[in-house]
């Protein structure tokens, strides 16, 4: 069923593009609260909220996205399944740095402001209000 592929997703969630082009690395702001995506998607939802930066930041890193390119197989096109994924060792940093870049996080994905560096703009490409697509 079409409906089981979509799958509503909360600010402060981790996205990862695991077909196709696989590694795309983008987290749910305030204002995509809600949005829908579907299974070529793979979500990230901390165990620690203080981690959530620490995640991101380095999966976004040149050594984090050679580590998920690393993972991706298949003959026609490229996928990462989620047990690789778990696979992946994200740096242990200080409690100081830790919570540093939570903080820089925290504050990027509960605003509305224009996206910044950190954070990719939304694609202009929707084909729906309720559709979120990784660029």
């Amino acid at each position: 069923r079409s409906s089981d592929l979509l799958l509503g997703v909360k600010e402060g969630t981790i996205l990862i593009s695991r077909t196709g082009t696989i590694g795309l690395v983008t987290i749910v702001t305030a204002d995509r609260d809600g949005f829908l995506v579907d299974d070529n998607v793979m979500r990230i939802v901390p165990k620690r909220n203080i981690d959530r930066g620490v995640i991101f930041t380095f999966l976004r890193s040149s050594v984090g996205q050679q580590l998920l390119e690393s993972l991706a197989y298949g003959a026609v096109q490229n996928i990462i399944k989620g047990f690789q994924l778990e696979s992946i060792q994200i740096p242990q940093l200080s409690p100081d740095l830790t919570l540093e870049i939570s903080n820089k996080i925290e504050s990027l994905v509960g605003s509305k402001a224009k996206p910044t560096r950190y954070l990719r703009p939304p694609s202009p490409k929707f084909r729906s209000p309720t559709t979120f697509r990784i660029k």
